[in-house]
């Protein structure tokens, strides 16, 4: 049987299409110009989405740049494409009163102007970042989605947007407990779907739990 969001939840919205930019179309060759190697910027540490540090450009390939820490390990590199909106040109920070975390192990005041003498590197520069004016989430609160288990990722789920913090969502799975199971994800996770993206690509969609298996739940935790 197929399951109708909208039969079920018919007052519900649903998440808008640009709330999902991992299905846009892949990005152009040509719009890497202004991308090399060895160049440095602003990015957001994915790894909590409220520091913005100093990075460099370290691979580009395949419509996409690496970005690295300057001072950090690898364990926190990740690509992006000029689109992202977690990466931005040297000055974003102070324009906008952010703190810039300097790099790790760096002595004394950060400037960009020192900073990039003390290294012989460049910045990238400003017209190269290709990022949309909406620096904050299109997801709102209460939105209606499709969600991979983050427990069982052979499963998608029916989801609700519960809140949200810069780039950051909330989803609850329709039907469990709670905050027993809500988790925090990156806006851009491709484990996030809209609607009915399982009818079209032919995946099975979990519908809401039932208040029996809810019950069993409970009663399970407690045993």
């Amino acid at each position: 049987m197929i399951f109708k969001l909208k039969l079920i939840f018919p007052y519900s919205r649903a998440a808008p299409k640009e709330s999902f930019p991992h299905f846009a179309k892949p990005p152009k060759s040509s719009e890497l110009n202004g991308w090399k190697i060895g160049l440095k910027l602003e990015a957001v540490d994915r790894s909590n989405n409220t520091l913005v540090c100093v990075a460099t450009v370290t691979n580009v390939m395949d419509g996409r740049v690496l970005i690295h820490f300057d001072g950090w390990e690898l364990d926190y590199d990740y690509w992006v494409t000029p689109h992202s909106p977690y990466i931005h040109p040297k000055g974003w920070c102070a324009e906008r009163g952010v703190v810039l975390n300097k790099p790790k192990g760096y002595r004394g005041d950060f400037t960009w102007e020192r900073y990039l003498e003390e290294t012989r590197s460049k910045s990238v520069p400003n017209w190269a970042f290709k990022s949309t004016k909406h620096e904050t989430t299109y997801f709102k609160k209460g939105m209606k989605l499709e969600v991979v288990d983050k427990w069982n990722p052979i499963f998608v789920r029916v989801a609700t947007i519960t809140d949200v913090a810069m780039r950051q969502v909330k989803v609850h799975f329709d039907g469990w407990p709670h905050d027993s199971f809500d988790f925090w994800i990156e806006d851009d996770s491709p484990n996030l779907h809209p609607t009915n993206w399982c009818s079209k690509t032919g995946h099975p969609l979990l519908s809401p739990l039932s208040m029996y298996l809810i019950r069993m739940l409970h009663y399970l935790k407690k045993s």
